[in-house]
């Protein structure tokens, strides 16, 4: 066994180390920002089942695990409150621009 800690997978290949996790509950604000900007509502897409319980803890751990909370809370304070396009640098971008689709 080598000194690799365990890791956590999340989206698009990018794999954060276990406990280099970002705080909780800044990027469940974070994310349900970013969506409600986007014009989705994610509980709403939960309750509509179109994201599961499962869903929405993996969309929180891949935010968690991204490493973009300074530019995802720069892109929140510059949006204005007007819908806007989910940023490119988001790993949630696909799931998110697919709940926006299927509204």
């Amino acid at each position: 066994m080598g000194n690799t800690a365990p890791t956590i997978g999340v989206s698009q290949g990018k794999v954060a180390p276990r406990g280099l996790l970002g705080d909780f509950n800044r990027h469940f604000w974070q994310l349900r920002s970013v969506a409600r900007v986007a014009g989705i509502d994610l509980g709403e897409a939960m309750r509509e089942g179109q994201i599961s319980e499962s869903d929405y803890a993996a969309i929180v751990t891949r935010c968690r695990g991204a490493g973009c909370a300074q530019a995802c809370a720069q892109w929140l304070a510059n949006s204005s409150g007007a819908q806007r396009e989910i940023p490119e640098f988001c790993v949630n971008r696909a799931e998110l621009e697919r709940l926006r689709t299927n509204r």
